[in-house]
């Protein structure tokens, strides 16, 4: 059989089959006329006896809600008030780590998702119920809850550690290595997150290969009869001009060329004067100097949260000093509101590294007491890591010999510390 032959015998097999399908299609019933299962519910809305709303009233009904937050969970018994909707925020967010604390990780995913519902600008919201996914290994929700907190607050190391955490279990290595580093860039004797670094596999990804620099050739001298193989000394004397041999000095035919005698010129020496100067080296531009600060004691945790924010991009020798502007017997009345958790674990770093060595013993027991009687203390050990632990066994630690014990129990008790 024929080459094309074969061809027209595969084009009427192919007409066929179709043909047959189109068949099939015709016996079967359109689809406008099936009976297909409804989409979704039906749910019957009686709207008798109702009157129209305005876009002001309708505004008071339906407070704004924010993008990617979540409605208030049912069962929370959420009701607006005429309080602040900071304040529900807070007392969300409170009531989310108690249910944490007793490791009821629903109710607090419950608690902190209304908690961002009423005030959705607060990062710390997205990476406490971020936190609480984790319990119950939900990764993806808790890196995007992660993810929304670096967006309000691009260096919260908590929220770089738990999404490296999140990303790690859903086998993103490379980008759960990528957050770990990034928050040892910022806290970079952090002992947690280098653990976390160190149980990831190693990087085996190729490495970009180093751009090559082409060396510059020295220039070669042309090789005389006698010694064809001998390298000039100095590429940059310049080419001596070549007389033409008169007619007695040129060989006959049948004799040979002998060799020169004289020893070749040497090299001229050169001078540091004459040398090249190499171009002067480049680094990282100089990083601006911010503008002093006037340190005042704050009034309010409003103050409090814009200078300290203002102070921490300045080193911790200025949180030092700010922190000493502030009577310690002002905490509990300054923090009645709220103390962030970093705020509150960058204390105990600047006490444990400047109170400790500067300050005597009395004054670190008295900015102690300060902070045991803010609000909601035990909540906040509750979320510190061993680093910050261990800066309140250090603190607490230095004063044990000089502190009566029934100032320094109560203390240990509030901070959770066991001294030896």
């Amino acid at each position: 059989m024929t080459a094309p032959q074969t061809v027209w015998d595969d084009l009427l097999s192919w007409q066929s089959q179709i043909k047959a399908v189109d068949t099939k299609l015709d016996k079967q019933k359109p689809v406008r006329e099936q009976t297909l299962p409804p989409v979704r519910s039906a749910k019957q809305c009686i709207l008798e006896k109702q009157k129209p709303l305005g876009i002001n009233d309708l505004h008071k009904l339906l407070p704004k809600v924010a993008d990617n937050a979540t409605a208030p969970p049912a069962g929370t018994g959420a009701a607006w008030t005429d309080e602040s909707t900071e304040k529900q925020a807070l007392q969300a967010k409170e009531k989310g780590n108690k249910h944490f604390q007793k490791q009821q990780f629903q109710e607090a995913i419950q608690a902190y998702a209304l908690a961002i519902y009423l005030d959705p600008s607060n990062a710390v919201y997205f990476v406490n119920r971020a936190m609480a996914y984790l319990k119950i290994q939900k990764y993806a929700e808790a890196e995007s809850d992660c993810t929304k907190c670096l967006e309000l607050q691009p260096t919260h190391v908590k929220a770089l550690w738990r999404r490296g955490v999140a990303r790690k279990e859903l086998g993103r290595v490379n980008d759960a290595r990528k957050d770990f580093n990034r928050a040892l860039e910022i806290e970079p004797e952090n002992q947690t997150i280098q653990s976390e670094l160190a149980k990831l596999p190693k990087d085996t990804s190729p490495s970009p290969p180093k751009p090559k620099v082409a060396e510059p050739k020295q220039a070669k001298s042309p090789s005389s009869p006698a010694n064809g193989a001998a390298k000039s000394s100095s590429t940059s004397s310049a080419p001596k001009p070549v007389t033409p041999l008169s007619a007695a000095q040129k060989p006959l035919p049948d004799q040979k060329a002998t060799p020169s005698t004289s020893a070749p010129a040497a090299a001229p020496k050169t001078t540091p004067s004459t040398a090249a100067k190499a171009p002067p080296v480049t680094g990282t531009p100089p990083v601006p100097q911010l503008p002093p600060l006037k340190l005042e004691c704050p009034r309010s945790s409003y103050e409090f949260t814009r200078d300290w924010k203002a102070c921490a991009r300045r080193g911790n020798q200025v949180l030092y000093d700010y922190l000493q502007c502030i009577p310690p017997t002002s905490f509990a009345n300054i923090f009645k509101s709220s103390l962030e958790p970093d705020q509150f674990e960058k204390m105990l770093e600047v006490i444990s590294t400047f109170y400790c060595k500067e300050k005597s013993d009395a004054e670190i027991l008295q900015v102690m007491e300060g902070l045991s009687k803010v609000p909601r203390l035990d909540m906040l050990i509750m979320f510190l890591d061993s680093r910050h632990k261990q800066y309140l066994f250090t603190i607490l630690n230095k004063i044990k010999d000089t502190t009566p014990s029934y100032q320094l129990a109560p203390l240990c008790q509030l901070f959770s510390v066991k001294l030896h």
